[in-house]
């Protein structure tokens, strides 16, 4: 009994199977100027599991005219999907045998998206051979919930496969395909596609069996052209993968996507470890500053950086313990509304004795008065533009003293600065890979705002 397709064409296939044999290799020489191939028959038989798993048989038989080796069988395994998202086509070739049912040698290797299984075939000379190659795989089936398909709006299980590849180089006289369905199935319906890729040509006949299909072409396939079918049925028979071997092969196919979560998890043990603040305590009132403290230091403490009032600070404190003296000097009321207040620096104790200070009060006093303490005093308005030169020192020593303290591991500022440029470097390289690959992209952007965020906490 003949039925009439009721599955559309997809001009882009969630999964088709390619059956490419992209060459045949043979010896090289003059000999190789004279040969030529083609495809008389190739039959392929599909059975579908009750466990959502396929089992495929492909018989290839080949005329070569001339002498040849063997053959490549190139079965595409990596598709894009409308969305962005890798599917990745699972399969384990199980057996490659000839007509008569000996084994054949055969090596599979991964090129770029292609499975490809080089074949030995004896005495491929002005004959034709057969060869059957039979492989199995546990994700070649789409199963949809109604809606979510251009075909149907009804719930429904489907096989869509690319029986013979549409790259062939060379005519296939005849091919077929038997579709063998789990006993009790109901809904059946079936397509055929014949051309090359994305015609909507059907030259083949669909004859209707007990429990699945049978295809087969009513033309030759010519140059890249090739047979493709669509079998859909009722969900309830064949068993739908659950929700944990789904999300393995979906992330065993886009793995870049676990790359936020394992960045976000690395990021909170480093907060948790490294950037976290302590439990609040009881809080004990202090009202001496710290005695192995500077003012400074503490100043930096407070919020991660020294600055102009930690600089004050230590100014003012060298000063109470006599290393300088700080005096106002009188000018009339018009100068100062327009210049503010002047103040002469009187240095009240010379450089050998500032051994005793902490590296970046030296460095404060050497700023002031010169390296060795050559002026005994200095204008504030003479340091206008001098003393900047020496503040990048200054905060440096008082990094080195807290983290000789062991208060800081490091600079909390480099670590910040180190975090914000790796974070921006990937958001900037995120954004250029938009331009390319949507699916990295995706990966990347969260990824760089975690980087950020968090380092910047740290």
């Amino acid at each position: 009994m003949r039925r009439e397709a009721h599955v559309g064409h997809r001009a882009t296939p969630f999964v088709a199977l390619a059956a490419t044999l992209g060459a045949l290799w043979s010896p090289p020489g003059a000999e190789a100027q004279a040969r030529s191939y083609h495809v008389e028959a190739f039959h392929s038989t599909i059975e579908v599991a009750e466990d959502g798993s396929i089992d495929v048989r492909e018989q290839i038989t080949f005329r070569f005219d001339g002498r040849f080796n063997g053959v490549f069988r190139t079965i595409p395994v990596e598709y894009r999907t409308p969305q962005g998202f890798r599917y990745h086509l699972y399969l384990d070739v199980e057996d490659v045998t000839d007509e008569g049912g000996s084994t054949l040698r055969y090596e599979e290797s991964r090129e770029g998206n292609y499975r490809k299984v080089k074949i030995w075939v004896p005495g491929a000379v002005d004959t034709s051979r057969t060869v059957t190659i039979r492989y199995t795989s546990p994700n070649a089936l789409r199963f949809f919930e109604g809606g979510d398909d251009a075909e149907f709006s009804d719930p429904h299980d489907e096989l869509y496969w690319n029986v013979t590849g549409d790259e062939w180089e060379v005519p296939i006289h005849s091919a077929s395909a038997v579709v063998e369905l789990p006993a009790g199935v109901t809904g059946l319906r079936a397509a055929a596609f014949t051309g090359g890729y994305g015609s909507r040509e059907r030259a083949a006949s669909i004859d209707t069996l007990d429990s699945g299909f049978y295809f087969e072409t009513t033309r030759v396939l010519g140059f890249r052209e090739g047979l493709t079918i669509a079998v859909a049925w009722d969900p309830g028979v064949v068993r739908r993968p659950a929700f944990v071997r789904k999300a393995g092969w979906f992330l065993g196919a886009n793995w870049i996507l676990l790359f936020p979560v394992v960045v976000t998890a690395l990021m909170g043990w480093l907060w948790h470890t490294r950037g976290r603040d302590p439990e609040l305590r009881s809080i004990m009132p202090h009202y001496e500053p710290p005695e192995h403290l500077a003012p400074a230091e503490v100043g930096t403490l407070v919020d991660n950086k020294p600055d102009t009032r930690d600089v004050v600070a230590t100014l003012v404190d060298l000063a109470v313990r006599g290393y300088l003296r700080i005096e106002e000097v009188d000018k009339n009321r018009i100068h100062e509304f327009f210049t503010g207040a002047e103040y002469r620096f009187v240095r009240t104790r010379d450089a050998p004795e500032w051994t005793g200070l902490h590296d970046h009060e030296r460095e404060l006093l050497r700023g002031l008065f010169g390296g060795g303490g050559i002026s005994s005093e200095v204008m504030l308005s003479d340091l206008e533009n001098e003393f900047y030169k020496h503040l990048d020192d200054i905060k440096k020593g008082v990094f080195r003293r807290l983290m000789d303290l062991g208060l800081y591991h490091k600079r909390p500022d480099k670590v910040k600065g180190l975090y914000l440029t790796v974070g921006g470097a990937v958001a900037v390289g995120g954004f250029v890979l938009l331009q390319f690959a949507g699916l990295l992209s995706a990966a990347v952007s969260p990824t760089s705002m975690v980087v950020a965020v968090v380092g910047s906490a740290l």
